[in-house]
């Protein structure tokens, strides 16, 4: 059983950035709420802002990619995505935006076409995760 996780530069982004964005956001709320006229609508976006930086934490270090002997496990936030080796078709490489190659997401495909297992360029040892995608499975970019 191989685990492939977010790289850890990639972690250490998130969380700086997460704790920077809640901070503000707390110091906003204590601002706006020491004014002569408090918003409710601006103190409530700030509060809405906090969970959602929070989840966002929470998804970068729950996302993870298995490989065991038999399937391919995709565990995120709120889902998990098994595919057997039996019932994939194959796998292809997407690149967002087309022309420029910034992304680059490998999407591995079930035999009914239903279920799919997307792993970005955050993943660590993606290279690694791909070759051994062409050693098992069949690779429609070629």
């Amino acid at each position: 059983m191989k685990e492939y996780r977010v790289k850890t530069s990639v972690r250490r982004l998130v969380y700086t950035l997460s704790l920077i964005a809640i901070l503000m956001y707390v110091l906003l709320i204590l601002e706006e709420i020491h004014g002569r006229m408090p918003q409710k609508g601006i103190i409530a976006l700030f509060l809405s802002m906090i969970p959602i930086v929070i989840i966002s934490m929470r998804a970068t270090k729950k996302n993870r990619i298995i490989v065991t002997g038999e399937s391919i496990i995709s565990i995120g936030l709120m889902t998990k995505t098994e595919l057997k080796f039996s019932e994939i078709k194959g796998f292809d490489t997407l690149r967002f935006p087309y022309k420029l190659n910034v992304l680059e997401y490998i999407r591995i495909f079930s035999g009914s076409g239903k279920k799919y297992i997307d792993i970005s360029n955050f993943i660590e040892n993606r290279n690694e995760l791909k070759s051994f995608l062409n050693s098992k499975i069949t690779n429609f970019d070629k």
